[in-house]
């Protein structure tokens, strides 16, 4: 397996962060599911299950969980985390061809505690609501008040509620409903303008059909804003965002930017948007991390099975389209370090590897920041245009989870250390427009706020 397979596989694996034990066919598995039930963000801001292999041994190094363990903690220290009874894997101790590499950094120049980094982004919450049910953080609706969801059944969103980070108060929003038939329960729920949004995907017929659907933050009945032909591969949408008072999403096959009132009504494209994929509105790019891939394979840039070499990839959205003024932006990237260097942009960085490791530049291909760590290959764009998640290097016994600031060069660990077994929980980012990473972390649970970070 190369960096681009190992890549492709975490992102498979938005909904398997609940997942039991793992068996060996796991990296098929999560794919499979992946297509039938997307539900990155509906009990946690994300996932990642990042899949290594040393010969045809697949190795599961982390497996993030959305369901935190009750128990007392005191705040977001260097101590190392306790792993999650619903997010354990089968997990190796063989070393990457990654990890042996010299390691980009040693323990004495690790990033510090975050909380001394960014003390005011983050917000150590109980585990569970005070009525005892565990819940997700969604969104920031301002900036101290969360958007969360319980669930009825394993990953199937119930209730929004609010929740004030300062005071604690929990109110409730809206009870949700999910169609018959559902094969994708309430996701991606993202918010604007007043308004809350999200989307289900379930089969009709011989084919699925995908709702999106809206609520008042303030509270009320959801109604159904538009629906759309869905299809059996990850619902149809591969981003979804509120702007100018419409739902506005990009589909996750063929691309395209579409948009439709929140008040209800037909589903318009956007004019010159074909091919293209949301990051943050108004910024949509090409080509998508699904597109990369299957080219790769397609075109046998990328070998399987052991046979051909590695050849350069083109980055994931490297090509940007300013949707409401028309403004073209492309990534200049030398990717002649490494044949098998993948990259990954948004609207201002660029992230990837190099034979040293993973570093940063700005698309114009200038600015070169070397990462305390390592993103995983090919990345999705980082959260605000400047957030993104990193395995730092230190010693593999030591080894941890941090986030790193592009535009500051300044990065703080979040205190995520390996199980006992090896396995690590790990938070990513799966959206230009993602706010928030939350983790359990000695017993409660930690929700960094990506605004906050100056």
């Amino acid at each position: 397996m190369t960096d681009l397979e190992d890549a492709l596989s975490r992102t498979f694996t938005h909904a398997a962060a609940h997942a039991p034990t793992a068996p060996a066919d796991l990296v098929r598995k999560v794919g499979e599911r992946h297509s039938r039930r997307r539900r990155g963000i509906v009990v946690a801001s994300a996932a990642i299950v990042a899949v290594v292999t040393v010969g045809s041994t697949f190795t599961v190094r982390e497996l993030a969980s959305t369901s935190p363990p009750a128990g007392p903690a005191t705040g977001v220290t260097d101590a190392p985390a306790p792993p999650t009874d619903d997010a354990t894997a089968q997990v190796t101790d063989a070393p990457s061809a990654e990890e042996s590499r010299p390691a980009q950094q040693d323990a004495a120049n690790k990033p510090p505690p975050i909380k001394e980094v960014w003390p005011q982004a983050v917000h150590m919450l109980p585990a569970t609501l005070p009525d005892g049910r565990k819940f997700g953080p969604q969104l920031f609706l301002d900036d101290h008040t969360l958007l969360v969801t319980t669930e009825s059944s394993f990953e199937k969103a119930d209730t929004l509620l609010s929740y004030d980070v300062e005071t604690g108060k929990v109110t409730e929003v809206a009870r949700i409903k999910t169609p018959a038939r559902a094969d994708i329960f309430p996701s991606d729920f993202v918010s604007g303008d007043g308004q809350v949004a999200w989307w289900t995907s379930s089969k009709q017929g011989e084919g699925f059909v995908v709702d999106i659907w809206a609520v008042a933050t303030t509270g009320g009945t959801p109604h159904k804003v538009t629906s759309i032909p869905g299809t059996a591969d990850m619902g149809g949408i591969d981003h979804l965002e509120i702007a100018d008072g419409k739902a506005t999403w990009s589909l996750v096959l063929g691309g395209g930017v579409y948009q439709a009132p929140l008040s209800g009504g037909r589903a318009e494209a956007i004019p010159g948007t074909e091919g293209m994929h949301l990051i943050q509105w108004p910024w949509a790019g090409s080509p998508s991390f699904r597109e990369v891939a299957e080219t790769s394979r397609a075109d046998g840039s990328e070998p399987s099975g052991g046979t051909g070499a590695a050849q350069k990839a083109e980055p994931v959205f490297s090509h940007l389209l300013n949707v409401q003024t028309g403004e073209r932006r492309e990534a200049n990237l030398d990717l002649g370090e490494s044949p098998g260097s993948r990259w990954g942009c948004g609207i201002t960085w660029c992230t990837g590897s190099t034979r040293e490791g993973s570093v940063a530049r700005r698309r114009d291909g200038s600015e070169e920041r070397r990462l305390p760590g390592r993103t995983g290959g090919m990345s999705e764009a980082a959260a605000l245009d400047r957030i993104t998640v990193v395995m730092t290097d230190y010693p593999r016994d030591k080894r941890g989870v941090a986030l790193y600031d592009l535009a500051t060069g300044r990065s703080g660990d979040l205190g995520i250390r390996p199980a006992s077994n090896g396995s690590m929980s790990f938070p990513g980012i799966m959206s230009g427009a993602q706010r928030l990473i939350s983790y359990p972390l000695n017993g409660k649970l930690a929700v960094v706020d990506f605004a906050a970070i100056k």
